[in-house]
């Protein structure tokens, strides 16, 4: 029952076959489906207040809420099953969250990885890392470990940070701290166990290093089944490019890398963008946006005669140092962009006539 409910998450009747049996064990989880699928949410939240020690145990009933000072659930309950979760912390707020024990006893990674190993998160779709700051400094690279060696079979969405002043996202979260001061260190063997992903954003410094100063590297991206990425940094390193170059993307529709400026680590060039422009690895790409670069006037020549322009439908080079003469390379080449849905050069640095040139 338990393997209908991983092949088919969103259909509620292998869950109500799994509650009957649930039931007849006596087994908390199989009343809380019940009355999710009811959709009595008011006396399906105080039933898991009631039972939370039955339905989280030990290891994850301290981190209900997050501890990064907005006290945000962590978890989202779907038919008896952790649906999403949200895992955050600052060491500068974590006495504001009451625990049962000591809060030096509260680590992001020791709870991320009981949530990946725990039944209650069986069918996890979707997982939110905004921050884990620690004493020194923000270090995604503890949860990444965590991911790679636990995996997370079930995940179709995932986002590592969420930093409200740098890049899009909807995020409103007054934390201003500085995207470049955070590190995702080693990721090797993360972005290869999450086989259903659809959906990843990461939103880190890819110039830096780890809480074990150990360099930014994504590590090899195996994701078959992802359709979305957004990578936005304020400077990232050739190795972490190079892991998005060279990656196969078989499903990829939509891909947002910003590659930021060389005094915030970026030691890219056009020569490790070329895998990209190939095309090679991106038969279903739609959507390529090269934001947040130095490289902007450079990619107005080069992206006229690259192979993947033909296959795409929206083009964006917003938020770099695109130049006039980069604009009048545009147009010059009109010809090669003429069926782009969408072209966009906002936040650049056009005079009268780059603007001119781009117009129509």
């Amino acid at each position: 029952m338990e393997e209908l409910i991983r092949e088919a998450p969103s259909s509620s009747d292998a869950y109500l076959v799994y509650a009957d049996w649930l039931q007849a064990q006596g087994n908390p989880r199989g009343e809380l489906i019940v009355l999710q699928q009811q959709g009595w949410e008011a006396k399906a939240q105080s039933y898991l207040a009631e039972h939370a020690a039955a339905l989280l145990g030990p290891a994850l009933t301290d981190y209900q809420t997050s501890f990064d000072g907005m006290s945000m659930p962590a978890f989202d309950w779907r038919l008896g099953f952790i649906q999403s979760a949200r895992l955050s912390y600052d060491s500068n707020c974590v006495d504001e969250v009451e625990v049962s024990g000591s809060h030096e006893d509260i680590h992001l990674e020791k709870a991320l990885a009981a949530l990946l190993q725990h039944p209650s998160a069986m069918v996890l779709e979707e997982l939110v890392l905004p921050i884990n700051m620690l004493d020194d400094g923000c270090y995604f690279e503890p949860l990444l470990k965590a991911i790679a060696e636990h995996g997370a079979p079930a995940l179709r969405r995932l986002r590592i940070g969420e930093f409200q002043v740098a890049g899009p996202g909807g995020v409103q979260n007054d934390y201003d701290y500085e995207i470049s001061w955070s590190g995702i260190g080693n990721a090797s063997g993360a972005f290869s166990n999450m086989p259903e992903l659809e959906y990843l954003r990461i939103q880190s410094g890819l110039g830096s290093h780890s809480c074990w100063d150990t360099p930014d590297d994504l590590g090899e991206m195996n994701l078959p089944k992802l359709r979305q990425l957004e990578v936005v940094t304020g400077g990232m390193n050739k190795t972490c490019l190079a892991a998005i170059a060279k990656a196969s993307w078989p499903e990829l529709e939509s891909m947002e890398v910003w590659l930021g400026s060389s005094d915030y680590g970026s030691d890219t060039s056009l020569d490790d963008l070329q895998p990209i422009l190939d095309g090679t690895r991106l038969p279903k790409l739609k959507r390529l946006a090269l934001l947040n670069t130095e490289l902007s006037d450079e990619l107005c020549g080069t992206l006229a005669e690259s192979k993947i322009l033909p296959q795409l439908e929206v083009l964006h080079l917003s938020y770099g140092t695109m130049t006039d003469a980069g604009a009048q390379s545009l147009q010059a080449n009109r010809a090669a962009f003429a069926h782009l849905k969408e072209i966009a050069v906002d936040a650049n640095f056009l005079g009268t006539a780059g603007i001119e040139a781009v117009k129509g």
